[in-house]
């Protein structure tokens, strides 16, 4: 497995297994905790954005068989400090990929 975009990850697995989700999600959740504590939104945070490091040896254990060392969340072109929130009108507010958007 080469390093690449988690959506081509889980598209060549087919799916997830729970823990390998679960270790995944763990990361991601801690990196955007990370962001948050600097003030720092991504504003197009997608499967897409997030880089997958393989591991080069495959641990044996009983639980762990995550092709997954770590994930990287990537391309920032949106990011924005909260700070920056406040000065902006709210078409400008808005922000990312459109299919990915709330409705």
């Amino acid at each position: 497995m080469s390093q690449g975009g988690l959506y081509e990850y889980v598209r060549h697995k087919g799916f997830l297994e729970e823990y390998e989700a679960s270790l995944i999600m763990k990361q991601l959740i801690d990196t955007v905790l990370y962001l948050n504590s600097l003030s720092l939104i991504h504003r197009d945070l997608k499967a897409e954005n997030i880089m997958v490091v393989p591991r080069l040896i495959q641990i044996k254990l009983n639980k762990d068989k995550s092709m997954v060392e770590r994930v990287k969340i990537i391309d920032f072109g949106f990011a924005i400090f909260q700070e920056m929130l406040k000065n902006m009108n709210i078409r400008e507010k808005f922000a990312g990929t459109p299919g990915y958007l709330a409705p």
